[in-house]
C-alpha cells in the first residue's frame, strides 16, 4: 500500500525560528502533513532555513519591522501580496491559509476563482474585534472586514479555528456554522515538561521568585500591567518579559522611565532557550486586556507555562480563565489592576506546597488535553476529509 503524492502548500507569516502561537500551531500542522506523505511547502515570512525535515520553506521578507501597529499592518500587506505572487504559480492540490490578517483569505479566494483551488482557512485570533474595540479602525471599516471574513468562509472548503467561543464570535457577526471546525491550540508536552521533575529546585524566599511572560506584546495581552505589578512587588519577585511586538519599544521606555529594577525585557528566544527558562521560573503570568472579544482566547503561552509545570497567575475572562480553574492550576484574578495581581502573586508565594501541586495539575491536565501533537492529528483529518485521499494498493 502507498499514498498518492498530493502536494500541500500553507502560507503563514509566522513559522520558526519564529516562536508564538501561530509559528508553533503550523508548524505542528506542517509536520503531521508531512509525516502522513504530503509533498509540504510553506510560504512564511520569517527569515530561517529552507527545509525542515522534509519540509519546503520559502521566506518572504516584508522588508520592514513591526515595531508600531502602522507598520505591523503594512508588513502584513507585503506579505500577502509577495505570498500572492509566490503561490500563484505554484503546483499544488491544496492551499491552507493561515489568517492572522484580515486580507489573507484573499489568497485562498483568489486561487480558488483563478484555478479552482480548494483552500483551507485557519482563522485562530479576534483582530478585527480588537482593532475595533481600540477604535484602530471605524465602524464601517470592521462591518467591511467582517463581511469579507465571512465570504472567504463561505468559499472555503474549510476553516479552522482555535476555540468554540472565537466560533460563536464568527457565526454571530454572519459566518456560516457548518464551515467551521474547532480545533483547540496545544502545548509541546514532551518537550516543555523536565524528564525528572523533581529536580526541579523552589526557591526557598519570596524575594527570589521569578515570575515570566512569554509571548506577544501587541493588541491582545497587557505586560503594561504587568510591569506595573513588578513595581509593587520589587524585593519580592523579579519578571521576565519574553517576546516582541509593536509595543515591546514603549514598554521598554516605561520600565526605564518608572525606574522598575527588577524586571528583565528579553527579545524572542527560539524554543529550546524558552523551555529552560520555563524551568527555571516559579510562576507563568498573562493578563489580557478588558475586551469583550478576551473570552474567546485560549493563550498558548499559559498552555506552555502549564506543560513546563509552573502554577499559573491568570488575569483575564472567558477560555484560559476556564481552563486555569478547571485543571487547578493557579490563580484567576478577575480585576485586572497591579494591586489585585501582587496580591494573587504573594498568596501563591506564600505556600510553596501548594505551588508544586499546582504544578503538577498544571502539567497533568495539559498532558491529557491538550497535546499540540494529537491537535495537528485532528487539523491532519481535517485536510484529508477535504482532498478525499484514498489508499491505493
Amino acid at each position: 500500500m502507498y499514498w498518492i503524492r498530493v502536494k500541500i502548500a500553507i502560507v503563514s507569516r509566522y513559522y520558526p525560528p519564529a516562536s508564538g502561537a501561530a509559528a508553533s500551531r503550523i508548524f505542528s500542522y506542517s509536520k503531521e502533513l508531512s509525516e502522513r506523505g504530503y509533498e509540504v511547502t510553506v510560504f512564511t515570512g520569517v527569515p530561517g532555513e529552507d527545509r525542515l525535515g522534509n519540509i519546503k520553506i520559502e521566506r518572504l521578507d516584508c522588508f520592514l519591522e513591526s515595531k508600531s501597529l502602522f507598520s505591523n499592518i503594512a508588513c502584513q500587506t507585503v506579505f500577502l501580496v509577495r505570498a500572492f505572487l509566490s503561490v500563484l504559480f505554484f503546483e499544488q492540490d491544496l492551499l491552507v491559509v493561515e489568517s492572522s490578517f484580515p486580507g489573507m483569505g484573499f489568497l485562498g479566494l483568489a486561487m480558488k476563482k483563478l484555478f479552482g483551488k480548494k483552500y483551507v482557512l485557519v482563522i485562530a485570533d479576534t483582530q478585527i474585534e480588537y482593532l475595533e474595540e481600540e477604535k484602530k479602525i471605524g465602524k464601517r471599516t470592521a462591518s467591511f472586514l467582517k463581511k469579507a471574513r465571512n465570504f472567504f468562509i463561505r468559499e472555503s472548503e474549510k476553516t479552522v479555528t482555535v476555540t468554540n467561543a472565537f466560533k460563536k464570535i464568527l457565526t454571530e457577526a454572519g459566518a456560516e456554522a457548518e464551515k467551521i471546525r474547532v480545533v483547540y491550540n496545544g502545548s509541546d508536552t514532551e518537550s516543555f515538561y523536565p524528564e525528572n521533575k523533581k529536580s526541579k529546585t523552589w526557591h526557598k524566599k519570596p524575594e527570589e521568585a521569578v515570575i515570566i511572560y512569554a509571548g506577544a506584546m501587541g493588541l491582545i495581552h497587557d505586560p503594561d500591567t504587568i510591569v506595573e505589578t513588578a513595581k509593587l512587588l520589587k524585593g519580592k519577585a523579579r519578571f521576565l518579559l519574553v517576546g516582541k511586538g509593536f509595543k515591546k519599544a514603549r514598554l521598554s521606555k516605561k520600565i526605564k522611565g518608572m525606574n522598575i529594577e527588577n524586571t528583565l525585557l528579553l527579545d524572542q528566544i527560539n524554543h529550546e532557550k524558552l523551555r529552560k527558562i520555563f524551568w527555571k521560573a516559579d510562576i507563568g503570568i498573562d493578563v489580557l486586556k478588558e475586551r469583550k472579544s478576551e473570552k474567546a482566547i485560549l493563550a498558548v503561552k499559559v498552555l506552555d507555562y502549564m506543560a513546563s509545570g509552573l502554577p499559573v497567575i491568570f488575569a483575564g475572562k472567558g477560555e484560559t480563565a476556564e481552563l486555569v480553574k478547571e485543571a487547578g492550576a493557579g490563580i484567576v484574578v478577575a480585576e485586572k489592576t497591579p494591586i489585585k495581581i501582587s496580591k494573587a502573586i504573594l498568596k501563591m508565594l506564600s505556600d510553596r506546597k501548594q505551588m508544586e501541586r499546582l504544578g503538577r495539575n498544571s502539567a497533568e491536565h495539559v498532558m491529557k488535553n491538550f497535546s499540540k501533537s494529537e491537535k495537528a492529528k485532528e487539523f491532519a483529518e481535517i485536510v484529508e476529509a477535504v482532498l478525499e485521499k484514498k489508499v491505493v494498493s
